[in-house]
C-alpha cells in the first residue's frame, strides 16, 4: 500500500476510534495487529457498495422531463432503500437517455440510489 493511502487509513480509523464507531473490542483487536494486518481488517470494516440489482423497482408516475438539466419529476411510492417517503419531487437522472423516451402521464417503474452523495435515478423502465 502506498504511503498516502495508509496515511489516508490510519487518519480514518483514528477518526473512527475517536468518535466511537468502532466497538471496544474492535479497537483492541486493531491494536494488537501489525501495520499490515491492521489495513486489511479496516478494509474489511469499510461499508460494502449494494450490488444494483438489490435496488427495489419503485412504481412511480412521470410528471415533468427536463432534458437539458437531465432531472424527472415523478411521483413515487416510498423508497426504503433510501429512507425516503412516498411523494411528488424532480430528481436528477444519471443516464439521460432514460429521459428521451418518456411523456408526462407515463407510468414507470425507477431505481433509486446514494451517487456521491445525490440520490439519483439510476434506471428506469416502462410498467406494464
Amino acid at each position: 500500500m502506498n504511503p498516502s493511502k495508509r496515511t489516508f487509513m490510519l487518519t480514518l480509523v483514528g477518526g473512527m476510534l475517536m468518535m466511537g464507531s468502532v466497538s471496544s473490542h474492535a479497537q483492541t483487536q486493531l491494536a494488537s495487529m501489525s501495520g499490515t494486518d491492521w489495513i486489511k481488517q479496516i478494509e474489511l470494516l469499510r461499508p460494502k457498495q449494494k450490488d444494483p440489482s438489490e435496488r427495489p423497482w419503485i412504481s412511480s408516475e412521470v410528471k415533468k422531463i427536463d432534458v437539458p438539466g437531465n432531472q424527472l419529476t415523478i411521483a413515487h411510492g416510498a423508497i426504503p432503500s433510501i429512507k425516503m417517503p412516498a411523494m411528488t419531487m424532480t430528481f436528477p437522472v444519471q443516464d439521460s437517455a432514460h429521459l428521451r423516451m418518456l411523456k408526462p402521464g407515463d407510468q414507470v417503474q425507477i431505481q433509486a440510489a446514494d451517487v456521491g452523495g445525490t440520490v439519483k435515478i439510476v434506471n428506469v423502465r416502462m410498467q406494464h
